[in-house]
């Protein structure tokens, strides 16, 4: 009643000397992430593995297999089409232990990160409209400056910005290029 109540999928997955994957236990939060059936998962753990994106299912394998050498938890990020055809994320962490079978058992849970994978792209997006639209806005600037400098260079005399600082050096941060002429 308790993995029934978590939102979610807890799980036991199992990897068997000869390679053969299971998995002994899922909650019924199966049905809510995957849309599979519980005991249809228990009995074939690759009807799981089929709704997973092929280049999700090579790194997700991969880090099997190396939390199987290592002994290390596991955890990992993939997507997913649902028989319904729903498009999701999801989120796996696992803790491994060696059993006396020398099989593997992880005990996991799997939840959906759709909302915040959504949410990535999105402010994603916003940075590089965000970063488009200064890069544009500095082209402008850079095209007003170049005008100004052109309108200051033609004024006769000299335009300039004196500055005195409150310790009392003085500056010009700015000088047309009139004073050529002056000085």
């Amino acid at each position: 009643r308790l993995a029934d109540n978590v939102p979610g999928m807890i799980y036991q997955f199992q990897l068997k000397p000869n390679g053969e994957m299971c998995l002994p236990y899922t909650s019924s939060g199966c049905q809510d992430i995957w849309e599979v059936e519980p005991e249809q998962a228990r009995n074939d753990v690759n009807l799981l593995f089929n709704l997973i994106y092929p280049e999700d299912v090579v790194k997700l394998k991969a880090a099997i297999k190396n939390s199987c050498e290592t002994l290390q938890n596991w955890e990992n990020e993939w997507r997913i089409t649902t028989p319904s055809g729903k498009f999701k994320w999801l989120k796996g962490v696992s803790k491994p232990q060696f059993q006396t079978d020398k099989s593997i058992i992880w005990d996991g849970y799997v939840f959906d990160i759709t909302k915040r994978k959504k949410a990535e792209y999105a402010l994603k997006k916003l940075n590089e409209e965000l970063e488009l639209r200064v890069e544009e806005r500095t082209a402008e600037l850079n095209q007003t400056e170049v005008r100004l400098q052109k309108l200051a260079d033609n004024v006769p005399g000299m335009i300039y910005e004196f500055c005195l600082a409150p310790d009392g050096t003085t500056s010009f941060p700015y000088i047309s290029s009139g004073h050529k002429e002056l000085y």
